[in-house]
């Protein structure tokens, strides 16, 4: 019956779904916007990212718990969220890093690697550039702190991700470089 269950409601739910996620990546493109315009408005960007994390919690436990069912099968709809989460730290990290802000930025940047590369689809090219983005950040920011031996293994790392997903023709890859 459990089926039958996922069955009636999955249409609803995958509707649901997908109208939170477009208003997260709304909240993020906002929150990168308003950081590029600079100055003042960069706390305000910051607090959209935050709004945008407790989204993805939100998204998160909603759809476990109507899915469910029990052994895997309840974690399915919770797939997508590790890389919304991804996405708002890397964009967290992205405002502290031009805030100046880098021991931030750096945290936030572990972040989203961690989640970026943890998530169930790891071979996904999405989450492959959202890793390699954002060991490419973090990378700088140890470098804009002279922390230099520090920054070649993410830079590095970014580089080798971003050429076995991308091909190392790629114009990231060579930003990487």
């Amino acid at each position: 019956h459990h089926h039958h269950h996922h069955h009636r409601s999955s249409s609803t739910t995958t509707y649901a779904n997908a109208l939170l996620r477009a208003l997260v990546f709304s909240l993020l493109n906002c929150a990168r916007a308003l950081d590029a315009a600079g100055g003042h408005r960069s706390l305000e960007a910051l607090g959209m990212v935050r709004d945008a994390g407790g989204l993805c919690e939100t998204i998160g436990s909603c759809f476990e718990n109507m899915d469910g069912g029990g052994g895997g099968g309840g974690m399915a709809p919770a797939r997508d969220s590790p890389d919304l989460l991804s996405g708002a730290a890397y964009v967290e990290a992205v405002i502290y890093h031009t805030r100046g802000q880098l021991e931030h930025a750096e945290a936030s940047y572990g972040q989203c690697i961690q989640g970026a590369l943890s998530s169930s689809s790891s071979s996904s090219d999405a989450d492959a550039e959202l890793a390699a983005a954002a060991l490419y950040g973090l990378g700088r920011s140890l470098f804009e702190r002279r922390r230099l031996s520090a920054s070649v293994a993410p830079l590095r790392a970014s580089w080798s991700l971003r050429s076995s997903h991308l091909g190392e023709g790629h114009v990231d890859s060579i930003e990487s470089l």
